[in-house]
């Protein structure tokens, strides 16, 4: 029991240590001139920081071929999905 106790600590160790690394890397990227505008930007916005604002623009990659903001919505999965068939409209559940 004390070995699978400490080797469990250890692969802790070892993901945290992961963690920060990753961490310590997206705030090094921020600070890119490809990027820091973009992330100054979107930390104006309330509860994002450096590191979701970095997620966001890595994930997304050029913003501008999202036309309308309902374009982006949709494509990250926060719209409700839309069932119909002649005249009826269900809207279900968010479909991210």
């Amino acid at each position: 029991m004390q070995k699978s106790f400490t080797c469990l600590l250890d692969q802790y160790d070892f993901f945290c240590g992961q963690i920060n690394k990753q961490t310590q890397l997206l705030k090094e990227l921020s600070q890119l001139p490809r990027y820091r505008d973009r992330v100054e930007i979107l930390r104006t916005i309330p509860g994002i920081g450096i590191i979701n604002a970095m997620e966001i623009l890595l994930e997304l990659q050029d913003l501008s071929r999202f036309q309308r903001a309902e374009q982006l919505a949709a494509y990250v999965g926060l719209t409700p999905s839309q069932y119909s068939s002649a005249d009826k409209v269900r809207m279900g559940r968010i479909t991210g």
